[in-house]
């Protein structure tokens, strides 16, 4: 229901550390459990990046006579972190658990496994975030922009140049 436009995809690996020392008290004495630990890797998770267009109206155009340049001012591309697809297939994720050694893995090992997975979307809306991508999909938003405004661009006169202007929105 919410206009937008999607302008990139990106297929991320994601990593989550788990870590918990258990500790167990004797009379005020305390004895260390053991360390369990899992380390968690999921390839293939995907995000879509989209320019929301809910705001983008007729004012959003500008011309400048003298440098002759038509501009289209919209929101920077961002992270839809409605479309976030977290990786589900196990052959495309790898879990290893060192576990303490005097804890089960029926229950340490679960626990930080079944945490690691709860961190996944988490940590590959933060991936996502990261500055390299959000201007790879600034640089495809650019393209598909234009391409949607084709029969736009070229109706205008030869010496108009039409600029594609991205501006950071605060949410």
């Amino acid at each position: 229901s919410e206009p937008k436009l999607v302008v990139s995809t990106a297929t991320l690996t994601v990593e989550v550390h788990k870590e918990h020392e258990a500790i167990e008290k004797f009379a005020n004495i305390e004895i260390p459990r053991g360390t369990t630990k899992v380390h968690l890797r999921a390839e293939d998770n995907r995000v879509q990046y989209v320019v929301r267009l809910s705001s983008v109206s007729s004012e959003n155009f500008s011309f400048d006579q003298e440098t002759k340049q038509l501009t289209l001012h919209v929101p920077a591309p961002v992270l839809d972190e409605d479309m976030v697809v977290v990786q589900s297939d196990p052959s495309k994720i790898e879990i290893q658990t060192e576990v303490g050694w005097f804890r089960l893995d029926s229950r340490s090992g679960q626990f930080l496994r079944d945490e690691a997975q709860r961190e996944l979307k988490p940590n590959i809306i933060a991936e996502g975030n990261k500055a390299h991508l959000l201007q790879q999909a600034e640089a495809s938003g650019e393209k598909v922009v234009k391409e949607l405004l084709r029969p736009l661009i070229d109706s205008l006169r030869q010496e108009v140049k039409f600029i594609v202007s991205f501006e950071r929105v605060s949410e």
